[in-house]
């Protein structure tokens, strides 16, 4: 499991659900099923990155201006926004703004939150919080999004390091 197989498997549960957020959380959960549990955490530890990248203030504003949301709502959204692909995750997290250009109605998708959690725990007959270190796990260490976030009025970065990777 790595941030390829990760995003593959975000653009081909999207393709396949046709829209259907709830199809693509079932989609997802079946895909993990074929991974051991290794992978299973990996993914969860992928996951758990982008949302943090997904976590900024200029996007928390923009989301909050256009939907109004609550903290737990901006939860949910930054799975949807995770769950729309790569390409539409960069844009978005590169500048809110282009926001506006994908939302189409049901922006929140909680449950896929979940679904590590849930496939992994069947998987192995018990509860992921009840063995010792998995409640705390570490975001996956991305790579090729050190630069994605910068925000230009803290970090005096010319145009050109702004750019992606």
């Amino acid at each position: 499991m790595d941030q390829k197989i990760f995003w593959n498997i975000m653009k081909e549960t999207k393709q396949k659900s046709s829209g259907d957020l709830k199809r693509q959380v079932v989609l997802v959960e079946a895909y993990l099923w074929n991974f051991s549990l290794a992978e299973i955490e990996i993914f969860y530890r992928i996951y758990l990155a982008f949302r943090i990248l997904a976590s900024g203030e200029k996007l928390e504003m923009e989301i909050g201006q256009l939907m109004g949301f609550s903290d737990d709502s901006f939860d949910y959204f930054k799975a949807w926004l995770i769950a729309q692909g790569e390409d539409i995750f960069r844009k978005v997290v590169k500048d809110p703004t282009q926001l506006q250009n994908f939302l189409r109605g049901n922006c929140q998708l909680e449950e896929l939150n979940y679904v590590p959690y849930n496939v992994y725990e069947a998987k192995l007959g018990r509860d992921w919080l009840d063995i010792p270190g998995k409640g705390d796990s570490e975001p996956y260490n991305i790579t090729g999004y050190e630069l994605l976030y910068l925000d230009d009025d803290e970090n005096k970065q010319s145009e050109e390091e702004m750019r992606l990777h």
